[in-house]
Parts: structure tokens; sequence; C-alpha cells
């Protein structure tokens, strides 16, 4: 990951199969101007892609968390976890150019917790933004649910 052209940190998920759901258990390393920070964790959805079960620590301290199932989590750190959302949302009949507000619940590299009401707009091909107050990330999403690409507090390099 890059922010302003500097080194942010690096992330990585991996996913498998639990049931009819998937798991999505992450770990990075974030901070400027290197990373000095840890986040971890792991995401459980059920077979609709709603989040079943959330579990995330900082430094190894846990943070609790209640994260509505159509939510958006959007962890730093994580972006992958921003490529459940688009799929979500894709699966229940949303199209490029189309928006649609949600439930955003937003964890920080230093711990903070923010429940906020956001947007979400697929403006085409693999390109999305996402608009929550006094924030605006775009993100990239490939056909296979992958996230390709974060732009706004740091920028990830596939």
């Amino acid at each position: 990951m890059l922010e302003d052209g500097l080194p942010a940190g690096s992330s990585r998920c991996e996913s498998r199969a639990n049931g009819a759901g998937t798991v999505l258990a992450f770990e990075s390393a974030v901070g400027r101007p290197r990373p000095d920070r840890v986040v971890a964790g792991e995401a459980s959805l059920d077979a609709e892609g709603g989040w079943a079960r959330v579990q995330i620590a900082v430094d190894g301290s846990a943070l609790a968390l209640d994260v509505p199932a159509q939510a958006l989590l959007y962890v730093e750190g994580a972006p992958a976890l921003l490529g459940v959302t688009a799929q979500r949302l894709i699966r229940g009949g949303m199209r490029p150019g189309q928006s649609q507000d949600l439930d955003v619940v937003r964890v920080r590299a230093d711990g903070s917790v923010r429940a906020v009401k956001g947007r979400c707009v697929w403006v085409g091909g693999r390109d999305w933004r996402l608009f929550v107050p006094l924030e605006s990330t775009g993100f990239s999403v490939r056909p296979d649910g992958a996230v390709a690409g974060v732009e706004g507090a740091a920028l990830l390099v596939e």
C-alpha cells in the first residue's frame, strides 16, 4: 500500500469456504512514514454474503464490533472487505451508474470504530466510489470480487 507515493504498509487476505458461507482472514501492517500498526482478523459471511461474525484486532487488542449483515465493512488495511459489499450489491441487481445508501462500519488503524450512513456508487466497469461524511474513497473490484485498487487514505498497489 502507498500513501502520497510513500510506503504505507502491506496487506494480505485469504478466503476459505465455511459450510455455505466464506471466511476472509486478513492481516496488514499499516502506518506512515513506515508501518507501525498491525490490523488482523477474520470476517465470516453467510450464504447470502452478509456478515455473520467479525473479529478484528489492532496491535493485538480486540475490538468490539457490531456489524449489521448488510453493512459495508471498511477496515483500514483490509481492502479486500470492500469487494464483499460490491458483490452483494451486484447480486441484488445493482447496475453501473446506480447508487445505494447503506450503513458503513469504519475501522481505522488506530482502533477507532465509527458507524455512519454512506452511499456506494458503481461508477462503471471495475470502478466504485464510497461516500461517507467528510470522506470519499474510490475502489476497483475485479469480476471475481477481488479488490484491485483503493484510493483515498491509501492506494492499494496490486
